[in-house]
């Protein structure tokens, strides 16, 4: 149970806050780069920021503040040029540094100096594995984790969006609840089944146990299930929590992005091997619905039954009236690492996970160590030890 101040703290992600100070130390992916491409220009909400994205003509990205800092009119109707983006309203310029580089009619001859004293909050943005990422903290910014799932050659690339009407922290806690799938999947599912008067469509199984291990970016959340080996892969290494809120698979990501306090952007990314004559560089992009036309929400599937749970929870959860018990070990492990998080961020160190060492920055697949670990993977091997193989 956190107080509501806690709750609080842990929960804000705007600017001027701890919790979103500390957001602002990763790299977030704010976009799909073939939108923007199509689009040129597309407006975005980010950490509690109104801004913009565009790609130039140059093919350089952009990240800039919503509203032109002359009369504020809105840069998301403006129009990109060769190296940035125009206001409509008078035609100012930016680059994507946030350096005016024209102000049309105040500098008719050229030789103005007054665009030289303006400049619009602007963020750097990176492309990878077909997203477009953006860090909003202090300079110098870390590196933009290189994990290889999203950097692998002869991969087609599928990327599911949704936006869910609620903080980005309860979505998170959800990688740290291993029994959830056993009740929230298999049992919600047989029900639905039994009601329809069909046969389950699949087993339910209970849980044996389960384990939790802090490592370098994060945590690991391991199960054992009835019928599973001791050796089984989701005991001995498990699904890694990278922090603070990714949820990474062997070849599948699910990257929750907080829009605002009561709003975040939900990726859902997997990689296939791409087939004979297929394009590699191609991205299937689709929008993942949580409820119906009618406005009833979906059950059947499980990320949506996962969606059902997080935004029933209301939009930030009410953390002072909850009952924790012996299964919520990785809630509380993963709130104590979140807590030291923004506390570090505070203090003015990097926290967990921040990755500044070029030769550290190499790629990466978080599950299925197969034939032990290599001395790469053991850096991803959970702290104290640990059942790992």
């Amino acid at each position: 149970m956190l107080t509501e101040i806690e709750n609080e703290l842990m929960t804000q992600v705007g600017p001027g806050t701890p919790g979103g100070d500390l957001h602002r130390r990763y790299w977030q992916p704010f976009a799909v780069a073939q939108t923007v491409d199509a689009a040129q220009v597309v407006p975005v909400r980010l950490l509690g920021e109104d801004l913009v994205a565009y790609r130039a003509k140059s093919g350089e990205y952009g990240l800039v503040q919503q509203r032109c800092p002359h009369r504020s009119a809105p840069m998301k109707d403006g129009w990109v040029d060769e190296d940035g983006i125009r206001c409509q309203y008078h035609g100012w310029y930016f680059n994507a540094e946030g350096r005016c580089l024209a102000q049309p009619y105040d500098d008719l001859n050229g030789s103005g100096t007054f665009k030289d004293r303006v400049e619009i909050t602007a963020y750097p943005v990176q492309k990878l594995g077909g997203l477009l990422w953006a860090y909003m903290g202090p300079q110098p910014a870390p590196l933009l984790p290189r994990w290889e799932t999203f950097v692998e050659d002869g991969s087609v690339r599928e990327i599911g969006w949704t936006i869910l009407s609620c903080n980005w922290m309860q979505i998170a806690e959800n990688t740290m609840d291993p029994v959830h799938v056993e009740w929230t999947h298999m049992n919600q599912t047989i029900e639905l089944a039994k009601r329809r008067g069909e046969p389950p469509p699949v087993e339910t199984r209970r849980h044996l146990k389960v384990d939790f291990a802090p490592f370098k970016y994060g945590v690991y959340k391991r199960r054992l299930m009835e019928g599973d080996p001791i050796d089984s892969p989701d005991f001995t290494v498990g699904h890694p929590l990278i922090f603070p809120s990714t949820l990474a698979l062997k070849h599948e990501f699910q990257l929750r992005v907080p829009i605002d306090d009561v709003t975040t952007l939900h990726f859902w990314y997997r990689t296939t091997p791409a087939g004979s004559g297929e394009a590699t560089d191609r991205v299937d992009l689709k929008e993942i619905p949580f409820k119906t036309n009618e406005n009833s929400t979906l059950l059947e599937k499980i990320l949506q039954q996962d969606f059902a749970v997080w935004v029933g929870q209301g939009p930030i959860t009410p953390r002072h009236l909850e009952v924790l018990g012996k299964s919520d070990r990785g809630i509380v492990m993963f709130r104590t690492m979140l807590r030291k998080a923004i506390d570090d961020v505070q203090a003015g160190r990097d926290p967990i996970g921040v990755i500044r060492d070029v030769e550290e920055n190499t790629p990466w697949i978080p599950l299925h160590f197969e034939g032990g670990l290599s001395p790469h993977q053991k850096r991803f091997a959970p702290i104290g030890g640990g059942a790992v193989s």
